[in-house]
């Protein structure tokens, strides 16, 4: 019984120490909008690799097509239009 209430103690005495759990979390709709650079060879139909930052600064590479576009090159800046949640990519156009 004493060491079950010293052990509660010193539990909620660590825990009010240690900084809130916080993330920073985006969903993938949220980033429909956001400004990316190309990292792979090339953006064209069947894929490619775009990296942009989330609201919260977090780095993220997100594979991504393009419709109906030219392929874009390694580099270009882009802009994610649309999200497709059955094959997880995004589509991207020119900035």
């Amino acid at each position: 019984l004493g060491s079950g209430l010293i052990s509660s103690r010193v539990t909620r005495f660590i825990g009010r120490m240690l900084p809130p759990v916080s993330t920073t979390a985006t969903h993938a709709d949220a980033l429909v909008g956001r400004r990316g650079t190309v990292l792979s060879p090339n953006v064209d139909g069947k894929y490619g690799l775009v990296r942009l930052r989330d609201q919260g600064g977090t780095s993220i590479n997100i594979f991504a097509i393009v419709d109906n576009e030219d392929p874009i090159d390694r580099d270009s800046e882009v802009v994610l239009v649309d999200y497709d949640p059955v094959n997880k990519r995004y589509t991207v156009t020119r900035r």
